[in-house]
């Protein structure tokens, strides 16, 4: 997921959910204005998004883990 700058993502937060609408808390590290999520910390399946962020347009998506 990218961002335009680092500073997007000091007051940013990422909701991660799957097919069924629960909530999940994969491990999320960042560097450079970007989100990287450790896909080996979800289980295979389909998820979405929702990233907000103080003064950055607010970003919705789907993730699939094989």
């Amino acid at each position: 997921i990218n961002f335009d700058s680092a500073e997007d993502l000091q007051n940013a937060k990422l909701k991660l959910v799957n097919l069924v609408g629960v909530a999940v808390y994969p491990e999320i590290s960042q560097q450079k204005g970007k989100l990287y999520i450790q896909p080996n910390s979800l289980s295979p399946g389909i998820y979405f998004y929702e990233f907000t962020a103080t003064g950055a347009e607010k970003k919705l998506g789907k993730l699939i883990i094989n």
